[in-house]
């Protein structure tokens, strides 16, 4: 799944109790849409991947290798030049949202002490890795968003850097004490709504596959609307959601890999989901998206394989094919 702000929020608190105080050796730039910074803790090296690619935006930290261009790009050239040797400071998120920060400290020519924030916002087809100076205005951004394309919010060197349009949802610690009330943690605008929709509508940070994953555990129609619902339907969605939201708010949770029957990559999350062949239990939110899309992106890499080869045998067949009429045609004209 793509990551949500709920698990956004658990992983950078994950981060931040493994990198403050680390030190950023080398930032790559294997392709358009990943960075990778090399980053010395007293265990040893880490590697961080970031990835802004839309169809699959995430923050980890890797174990895999990447193949790195002869000449990195701009962007990444400019990563170097403010990055490398800068402490980490924090490693944080606002509110629940699909954003992580990397605040560092560095020392330019003049020996002075300077401030920045790596901030890659983790959004679907809106994802960005921006890097912003102490004041707050952007240096530059691996995706730069002028006018011509959003007229909400430009994403361009010198500008202010602005956090994208809050959204009107109560927070897990505000959906908490309404459950504690024995009451759903449903907006009002949204009581109508099927239950899935509801709790995803009104819940900050919670993903449709969160979403869903409390209607089974609460043995419900998702379709159902939220007002719909019996007592004895809403006591059991209100239990299901209360041990879901202690998790989140006291930091007790199980990261997991999901994979098929097959081994396919299915999901990943920091809590336990029902309906899948195997389950992954894992230290930390990071090797679950590790596991997660190591397997996946090898079935890719195969799949791409196997493409490729069926192209170049598809080709040959058609020409050879193309020879074998020409033959023919020949053959007939000398009979």
């Amino acid at each position: 799944m793509a990551l949500d702000g709920i698990t956004t929020a658990l992983l950078t608190d994950e981060l931040d109790r493994e990198l403050r105080g680390a030190r950023i050796d080398k930032v790559f730039q294997p392709d358009r849409y990943t960075f990778i910074l090399h980053i010395r803790t007293n265990d040893g090296i880490r590697k961080l991947l970031i990835s802004v690619n839309p169809s699959a935006p995430r923050l980890n930290i890797t174990t895999s290798s990447r193949e790195n261009p002869m000449m990195p790009p701009s962007f990444c050239m400019l990563l170097r030049k403010y990055l490398s040797g800068a402490r980490i400071v924090s490693v944080t998120n606002p509110g629940y949202e699909r954003i992580a920060e990397i605040t560092v400290t560095n020392t330019d020519e003049l020996h002075d002490t300077k401030q920045m924030r790596l901030i890659a916002e983790l959004m679907g087809r809106y994802s960005n890795l921006i890097l912003v100076n102490g004041s707050g205005r952007i240096l530059d951004s691996a995706i730069h968003v002028d006018y011509s394309v959003s007229r909400v919010r430009e994403v361009m060197p010198a500008r202010i850097y602005e956090y994208p349009p809050s959204q009107d949802k109560m927070t897990p610690e505000q959906a908490l004490k309404l459950v504690n009330d024995n009451k759903l943690p449903v907006s009002p605008d949204e009581i109508a709504r099927p239950v899935e929709k509801a709790l995803l509508n009104s819940i900050l940070g919670m993903s449709p596959a969160l979403a869903r994953q409390l209607c089974i555990r609460a043995d419900l129609d998702d379709r159902q609307a939220a007002r719909e619902l019996d007592g004895d339907s809403s006591s059991r969605l209100i239990k299901e959601t209360k041990e879901l939201l202690e998790q989140i708010v006291n930091r007790n949770y199980t990261p997991c890999a999901f994979f098929t029957e097959e081994g396919f990559a299915a999901d990943f999350a920091p809590f336990t989901f029902a309906g899948f062949a195997k389950t992954i239990k894992t230290r930390d939110i990071s090797e679950a998206i590790d596991l997660y899309y190591a397997k996946k992106d090898m079935f890719i890499d195969l799949d791409n394989k196997k493409k490729r080869l069926l192209t170049i045998i598809d080709n040959a067949l058609n020409h050879l094919t193309h020879k074998a009429a020409i033959h023919e045609k020949d053959y007939e004209d000398g009979l």
